[in-house]
C-alpha cells in the first residue's frame, strides 16, 4: 500500500510519493488545460511546487506561475494539438410532473 499525499500549504503544493502521471493529473486542474505525462519517468517522488516564487511585476497569471514552478523542477511543457470531446447541451425543458 502506497500513500500518495498532495496538499496545499500557503499556496505551495507538497507532494509525497507522487508519480509523474499523478503530477500531470494535478496540473490539469491547476493549468486549466489538459496535461499528459510523456516523461517516461517511473517511480514516486517527494517534492515541493511553489508558484508563489514567481509573483512579480507586471502580474503573472496563475497558470504561468505554475508552469514556471514545474519548469524549475527540470520538467518541460510542450504544446500539442489533440482531439478533445465537448458535451454541448443546446436545449433543456422542465420535466413533467408524474
Amino acid at each position: 500500500f502506497r500513500r500518495v499525499l498532495f496538499r496545499s500549504d500557503k499556496g505551495r503544493f507538497v507532494f509525497t510519493k507522487m508519480s509523474m502521471t499523478g503530477l500531470a493529473n494535478v496540473l490539469t486542474t491547476r493549468m486549466q488545460a489538459p496535461v499528459s505525462d510523456r516523461t517516461g519517468i517511473a517511480g514516486q517522488f517527494d517534492f515541493l511546487l511553489d508558484p508563489n516564487k514567481f509573483v512579480g511585476e507586471p502580474p503573472v497569471s496563475y497558470p504561468d506561475r505554475v508552469r514556471a514552478a514545474v519548469e524549475e523542477l527540470g520538467l518541460r511543457f510542450e504544446a500539442e494539438k489533440a482531439m478533445q470531446y465537448t458535451l454541448v447541451i443546446d436545449h433543456a425543458e422542465r420535466p413533467e410532473a408524474n
